[in-house]
């Protein structure tokens, strides 16, 4: 599946929705994107917040590993 959508995206480059009307209105990587300072930024905030996902997560596994154990107020 992941070699399907690379061949459809390579197969797509630059453009990434095309227009059936006029050439000149299709929505390609360059004009679809943001500005660089907002990707500057977004990258910033996802190399800050990526560590505290991941330790979110693994604390979470950590807190509920084990067989779950049926008691008296389990249902």
């Amino acid at each position: 599946i992941a070699l399907l959508l690379w061949a459809a995206a390579a197969g797509l480059y630059p453009n990434l929705l095309i227009s059936t009307l006029n050439p000149d209105y299709n929505l390609t990587i360059y004009n679809g994107a943001s500005a660089p300072n907002s990707l500057m930024v977004m990258l910033i905030i996802a190399l800050i917040g990526m560590p505290f996902v991941l330790l979110y997560t693994t604390g979470v596994y950590y807190i509920f590993r084990g067989k779950v154990k049926l008691g008296g107020e389990s249902y």
